[in-house]
């Protein structure tokens, strides 16, 4: 009791954990509370049993008997006084021989973690619907937006956000899965969505260049044409393009239950009322003429802001969609984990 175990923890020895086949150890392993006088080998036992019983595993050890454990262990900790074999093959060494450290250490590590994937989610979803654009280059015969635009949609996207999402980053428990399959089920439905729709607008914007082509006319009229529309065309996709990827901070960090796409709440207002602020000096940018040509945009008219914003609101409930209804997870057969 002094040592602060359980009262009634349950005690079984290394001499009784010989008998036990490997079904019968993974519920040992979970049951029992304390295990005396075991082997190297029946600890790396246990830390497997406890791993198929899907646990976390934290090891801590200092000699050289610790090392198969410590190895399969998800945390390994080693004391400074150690062997030089124990502190080679774990993750966090305790300099001063003190536990006191390890709660701090824990819980850091957690936030570290939380924050790498937001802006993961982030980063992910607009490579891939950037990548999907480029692409499409080829089908719609111009790029549909123009270096500074791009220098826009960068800054408000995804370095801003980038920042602030690491800087309030709070831990999480682990989860268990793939975190390549947690992050692709998360950003190819958004960056797929946002591709197509980022299309369809500007097609729609284009479309007397098409409509021209059609007729016969000189190659020179329809550059004509389009250099008449495409600067509109280009303004108004890449200002949805940004306030989706603002609306894509929210989703990452959800501040209410109707934007926690599969996940839950954040409980941390600060990245909405973020994006919410960076909607407002996105606004001030399409409305100023100064800021406007500063990154080589129209002023946006009130009906192309209607377009924006109802583009813009297909996509949040097309992408709700996607990720309750687990999509792509299905499709592919990918395991997310809980």
């Amino acid at each position: 009791m002094q040592a602060g175990f359980d009262p009634q923890a349950k005690l079984i020895s290394g001499l009784e954990l010989d008998r036990l086949d490997d079904g019968q150890l993974d519920a040992v392993a979970v049951e029992y509370g304390v295990f005396g006088r075991i082997t190297p080998q029946q600890k790396e036992r246990l830390v497997r049993a406890l791993h198929g019983r899907e646990r976390y595993v934290a090891m801590t050890g200092d000699g050289v008997n610790d090392v198969l454990s410590l190895k399969q262990a998800d945390l390994g900790i080693a004391m400074q006084s150690g062997s030089q074999a124990t502190r080679g093959v774990a993750d966090i060494v305790l300099t001063n021989d003190s536990f006191a450290v390890l709660p701090h250490a824990i819980t850091e590590g957690q936030r570290i973690i939380a924050g790498m994937q937001s802006v993961l989610k982030l980063f992910l979803s607009r490579t891939f619907f950037l990548a999907l654009l480029i692409i499409a280059v080829g089908i719609v015969g111009t790029f549909p937006f123009s270096p500074r635009q791009s220098a826009l949609l960068s800054i408000l996207t995804a370095g801003v956000p980038a920042v602030a999402l690491a800087a309030w980053a709070h831990p999480v428990r682990a989860v268990r899965g793939s975190s390549l399959g947690r992050l692709a089920s998360f950003a190819v439905p958004a960056g797929l969505a946002v591709t197509l729709i980022g299309l369809l607008l500007f097609a729609g914007y284009t479309l007397p260049v098409f409509e021209v082509a059609r007729g016969s006319v000189t190659v020179d009229e329809i550059n004509a044409v389009l250099k008449h529309t495409l600067p509109r065309a280009q303004t108004v996709v890449i200002s949805f393009l940004t306030v989706c990827g603002l609306l894509l901070v929210m989703f990452v960090e959800p501040p209410s239950r109707f934007w926690a796409g599969r996940d839950e709440p954040s409980g941390d207002r600060r990245p909405t009322w973020l994006a919410i602020v960076l909607l407002v000096g996105l606004l001030a940018i399409a409305f100023v003429p100064t800021l406007s040509g500063l990154f080589d945009l129209r002023p946006v008219k009130p009906l192309d802001a209607a377009v924006i914003v109802a583009a813009a609101t297909v996509w949040v409930f097309l992408v709700r969609w996607a990720w309750r209804r687990r999509l792509l997870e299905s499709f592919l057969g990918i395991d997310p984990g809980r």
